[in-house]
């Protein structure tokens, strides 16, 4: 029988952290393990997960860090401290829906060469004005990623659209993949392993919600904000540019990922129709100093060198 390993990080989570370990405790389908990872927290959480450890000795495991390590590298601890076969993220301050280890295992089961799947999410919360999903905030469609290359291209190009705490993965991928290589401030604990299982293809989305994302007042997940410029030919060219400077960061994540080499070639083509649509846009008088000024004094093409 599969079994099934919770990692949760902490730091002053007394706000909310017994909402979540309550809705972990009462799934339909229940975990084997709780390994929980606690930053240095300031507040009561300690007291908290002391209580609970005491409660539920053979189920929860509370490890006390002795210095702050941050938010990568506990999660990078907490992971590899667990021990069954299928190890599900969770943070702090968020809500399980009580049949959602139960959907996982049977999507593992039914797709036994996955090593990671991820779920969407409902936000709430204070900061939350109106009932919505994770994706529907990013405007992901997942229907339109049919194979795991494109998808790969999508998180590397665009970004992540899955919040490490709708993952859950296999303690053999793990062990493959652990220590993280953090290769970029960007790229962190869940990214970094979503990549490399799209890349090898065993990444499965589930499209069901079986999580409430909790959202703070002062927390930022990637609300999309558009500052108005007066100068919009000089706005186009700023977005222009910062399209061919990422080929850096692209090259570099496949270098240091081993990831596809096509997604470098596949980057650059999209840097060259975006600076043919740009050119297109620009008045046919202005055309030719603005090739020369993107070219000699933007030197957009060295990013593609």
């Amino acid at each position: 029988m599969t079994s099934v390993s919770v990692a949760i990080c902490t730091y002053n989570g007394e706000k909310h952290l017994k909402e979540q370990i309550e809705s972990i405790l009462n799934q339909t389908l229940s975990a084997n393990e709780i390994v929980i990872c606690d930053d240095c927290s300031t507040d009561t959480t300690r007291e908290i997960l002391t209580q609970y450890a005491l409660q539920y000795p053979h189920l929860i495991t509370v490890v006390y860090n002795s210095e702050n390590l941050g938010y990568v590298k506990n999660f990078e601890k907490a992971l590899s401290l667990c021990t069954k076969d299928i190890i599900f993220l969770c943070d702090q301050d968020d809500i399980w829906m009580e049949d959602k280890i139960e959907r996982i295992i049977k999507h593992y089961l039914d797709k036994p060469e996955t090593d990671i799947i991820c779920h969407n999410v409902l936000l709430f919360g204070e900061a939350v004005s109106k009932k919505m999903t994770y994706w529907e905030l990013e405007g992901f469609d997942p229907g339109k990623y049919i194979t795991n290359k494109d998808l790969l291209r999508k998180l590397i190009f665009e970004g992540n659209v899955f919040p490490g705490m709708s993952m859950s993965v296999k303690k053999t991928f793990l062990e493959r993949n652990l220590p993280l290589k953090k290769i970029n401030p960007q790229i962190i604990h869940d990214y970094e392993l979503l990549l490399l299982a799209l890349n090898k293809e065993t990444f499965e989305i589930n499209h069901q919600v079986l999580s409430k994302y909790r959202i703070h007042k002062d927390q930022k997940i990637g609300f999309k904000r558009f500052s108005k410029k007066s100068d919009e030919d000089k706005q186009t060219r700023q977005k222009l540019y910062s399209v061919f400077r990422k080929a850096e960061y692209i090259k570099s994540i496949v270098e240091k990922l081993s990831l596809n080499t096509d997604l470098v070639e596949d980057y650059k083509t999209i840097c060259i129709r975006k600076y043919q649509e740009y050119l297109s846009q620009t008045p046919v008088f202005k055309r030719f100093i603005e090739r020369l000024n993107l070219k000699y004094r933007y030197k957009i093409f060295k990013f593609l060198s």
